[in-house]
């Protein structure tokens, strides 16, 4: 099921103040095969949007459209929204079932500085984990869209680090989807537990736009990658030269609480001399690959605990309730399916 016939992706943009970079993401922009994927449930068309300035953004918006917003939201205005996004959530402001002619609408409106860290650091890995993924671009930023690709980069260095000896396309992707999935609380209880399999399955062509040619090309080569078919590869074992090299490219912050989880706290990454030579450092360590796997999780799950809690504090009540039953029933939908083919 597609969006609402005669909505354009970019109509929202039309009833918004102006943006610096835009994306429409999720189900209501590409498919995703499963059997709740394609329940009869109202399809939502989700966007990110980042902004020059998030106070004055909001501000203006609170004007345009208030009832785009939350009782809290309204009565405090944008720059305490913006603050209790930064304080209480990861920066990022969502006004859920926005309805812009007939289609239901989720933006969420960061700045583009907190948008460009998460990219480029991994603070959170949950917009940076959001544009591991396919996305429709509607206005492009130069400036984050280098940091998109070299987050993309970063996203297949660490599924490479994550994955056994031989693996396949779509074993790559279920990886790299699942990076920003692994310890999110929604998944324990109210999400469509095939999410990530899903997600794959219908984006196959935008991964393979994504991610392919840099597994055939830099990545692949530093990882001693080499096809063993038509859609599956080995990687080279054993070898802490490749295993440096991937490591290399992922955000020092990571790196860092990396090598404290291996009692490597001397460890510097602020460099990119230092990184390289504390990254070869790190691939040595046998454990690194789990220790990197527990860190991700570890980061999505508080992102995770977080969002959910500025979420309930900000969204009206009857949205919020309304959202929860969303996703209980695709988690039914799920579990239902399952238990189905089981059977």
């Amino acid at each position: 099921m597609r969006p609402t016939r005669g909505f354009e992706l970019s109509s929202l943009l039309g009833v918004l103040p102006p943006v610096s970079h835009a994306v429409a993401y999720g189900s209501g922009v590409f498919e995703q095969l499963g059997s709740a994927a394609v329940s009869k449930t109202a399809k939502v068309v989700d966007y990110i949007l980042a902004v020059d300035d998030a106070v004055a953004w909001h501000e203006e918006n609170l004007m345009a459209n208030p009832v785009h917003y939350g009782r809290l939201s309204r009565a405090v205005g944008g720059r305490n929204t913006v603050a209790l996004a930064d304080s209480v959530g990861l920066g990022v402001h969502f006004n859920p079932y926005v309805k812009v002619g007939a289609q239901l609408c989720k933006y969420g409106i960061v700045s583009k500085a907190s948008l460009l860290r998460d990219l480029t650091e991994w603070e959170n890995i949950y917009l940076a984990g959001r544009l591991h993924k396919p996305v429709r671009t509607l206005v492009e930023s130069e400036e984050v869209a280098g940091a998109v690709r070299a987050n993309a980069r970063a996203a297949l260095c660490a599924a490479l680090l994550l994955l056994p000896r031989e693996f396949t396309r779509r074993g790559l992707y279920l990886k790299i989807c699942a990076l920003s999935y692994e310890g999110d609380i929604r998944l324990a209880f109210a999400e469509d537990r095939s999410k990530v399999s899903n997600i794959v399955s219908g984006s196959e062509g935008e991964l393979d736009r994504m991610y392919l040619g840099e597994l055939r090309g830099d990545c692949g080569a530093m990882a001693g990658v080499s096809p063993r078919g038509s859609d599956s590869w080995t990687q080279e074992e054993g070898c802490h030269s490749s295993r440096a090299e991937l490591l290399a490219c992922l955000p020092g912050p990571l790196l860092h609480n990396v090598s404290r989880g291996l009692g490597l706290v001397s460890l510097r990454f602020d460099t990119p001399e230092s990184r390289r030579s504390s990254s070869a450092t790190l691939a040595r360590e046998t454990r690194v690959s789990e220790i990197l796997e527990a860190t991700l999780a570890s980061r999505v799950r508080q992102a995770s605990l977080r969002q959910a809690a500025y979420g309930f504090l900000t969204t009206d009540p009857v949205k919020s309730a309304y959202y929860l039953g969303q996703k209980l029933h695709k988690a039914f939908l799920s579990w239902h399916d399952k238990k189905g083919k089981r059977l």
